[in-house]
């Protein structure tokens, strides 16, 4: 049993105007299955209103496939509606743009409104919003590119466009009208107007936000600020900007730090950004420099990351939070032909994909030496090909008798390694001489005994010093089968997102 694992911020809920929503009962109209995993996959216009009118999905997970145009298309509501079912999932937009986005309510008072509805506890993350136009009647509320309501985490998103509300509209924001939660590493370059209040360049209200800038041109009547209209929580809105009003973006109201154009055209404007090509502020390469910060997924991989390999070429110790550990891909501390093995397969891609040395062991060496094993008990484990999972060899418990025990451990620095897996098969007398697996001491497995057939097993753990110990041992009395234990494929693997 492969254990993944995926954590969320948890929010409070939001309780607001319910409107009616469509369910189906049918199979999902998606390839994929819906988990973080397999997630469902939206190729085109008709996959992606399909999640709204199948608000039975609302709690899945989705991932957009391909460039998504709209055009052609105006719609009266969100996209994904909020309806009695918020949406609870994960929207993962694979660095992919829905261009031509168009909402008019032709004069009718609409709230919720943008490519979601309401993220409630969702995630939203790498998707793009271009020429976004958002047209609503008076007195509409909860309106932004992204979402009109956001209590989930949104995170390496943008959108660029325009929103005109109605009079007296409510709670408008070039990325979310109101911001109950985290958005972090966005961007919103949308003009929003509106003779109403709470109007602001990201978000009409906002409680968190970090790392995230807005450059539309925003007005309104009252509490309107170039990046949010009003702050629930001003500590929690970190290392953001906006365009001041002067050139072009919107007022200042003490929420976010007011830039002028120059400003927004230097890098070290940005304070505390991971900006491609620094370690200082981290080495995702989250921003690069493109007139004003842009994404760096937003330009494929080339001669750019190519350019900063070659920097750093052949250097042999390159820790974490250096320089050269920007193009580390290979995640080793070293900079030589497997990173350039990375930077190939993720040519022209979205960013460079990370890879990671293998800690474990197969034991195709035929002996004990790809990890630190130490040996214990009456009786050495020792390698043979007779019975494996996968490959020549594994690893067999040794011959023991009544009452003894052959064990066999190591003790490693894990790194940010969280998973050990690993395949056993016993085969003993039930219930009495069996397979223990421990973590630092603790059994984590107890026992495992009688017949039983080639099996994965996972346990999670803190990353760190641990030491991993399987020890097969005997009762006083009596023995059945082949009287030892297997092991075979020991990997420690990072956790998956």
């Amino acid at each position: 049993m492969k254990i993944h694992q995926f954590s969320a911020v948890v929010i409070t809920s939001f309780a607001f105007v319910l409107f009616i929503g469509v369910t189906s009962a049918n199979a999902a109209p998606w390839a994929g299955s819906g988990t973080s995993a397999d997630p469902y996959q939206i190729w085109n216009a008709n996959d992606l209103n399909a999640i709204g009118a199948n608000t039975t999905y609302y709690g899945s997970c989705f991932k957009l496939m391909a460039d998504i145009n709209l055009g052609g298309i105006t719609y009266t509501d969100a996209v994904i509606p909020y309806s009695d079912t918020t949406f609870t999932g994960v929207f993962d937009g694979n660095t992919h743009i829905i261009s031509n986005l168009t909402i008019n309510t032709s004069g009718a008072s609409t709230s919720y409104l943008g490519l979601f509805g309401c993220l409630d506890n969702a995630v939203l993350k790498n998707l793009g919003i271009k020429n976004l136009n958002i047209t609503t009647g008076a007195s509409s509320q909860s309106i932004g590119a992204l979402a009109g309501l956001n209590a989930g985490t949104i995170e390496e998103c943008f959108a660029q466009g325009t929103i005109t509300g109605g009079n007296a509209s409510v709670y408008i924001g070039g990325l979310v009208g109101q911001n109950g939660s985290i958005i972090q590493n966005c961007y919103a370059d949308v003009d929003v107007s509106s003779a109403g209040q709470y109007i602001g360049g990201l978000a009409g209200t906002c409680l968190g936000a970090f790392n995230c800038y807005a450059a539309g041109h925003i007005s309104g009547g009252s509490a309107v600020g170039g990046f949010a209209g009003y702050a629930y929580y001003p500590p929690y809105i970190q290392y953001c900007y906006y365009l001041r009003l002067s050139d072009g973006g919107g007022p200042n109201n003490g929420i976010g730090t007011e830039l002028s154009d120059a400003q927004m055209r230097q890098q070290s404007s940005f304070v505390g950004w991971d900006f491609f090509a620094e370690a200082v502020n981290g080495t995702e390469e989250l921003w690069e420099m493109d007139g004003y910060p842009i994404l760096s997924w937003q330009t494929p991989v080339g001669f750019r990351e190519f350019a900063m390999l070659a920097k750093f070429w052949l250097e042999p110790n390159c820790p974490p939070g250096q320089l050269c550990s920007t193009v580390d891909w290979y995640t080793d501390g070293r900079i030589d032909f497997n990173d350039l093995a990375q930077l190939c397969k993720s040519w022209l891609g979205s960013r460079v994909a990370t890879d990671y040395p293998i800690i474990g062991d197969n034991f195709e060496t035929n002996d004990f030496s790809a990890l630190p094993w130490v040996q214990g008990g009456i009786a050495n484990w020792v390698t043979q090909p007779d019975t494996v999972w996968e490959g020549v060899y594994s690893a067999k418990s040794g011959a023991i008798s009544h009452s003894q025990t052959s064990s066999i451990e190591f003790t490693i620095d894990t790194g940010d390694r969280e998973i050990i897996s690993f395949y056993c098969k016993v085969s003993s007398e039930s219930g009495f001489d069996g397979l223990t697996f421990y973590i630092d001491g603790d059994p984590r497995l107890m026992g495992l005994s009688g017949e039983y057939g080639w099996s994965e097993i996972s346990f999670n753990f803190a990353p760190g010093l641990h030491t991993f110990k399987w020890t097969y041992s005997k009762d006083s009395g009596g023995s059945s089968g082949s009287d030892c234990a297997w092991l075979d494929n020991i990997r420690l693997l990072k956790l998956v997102e």
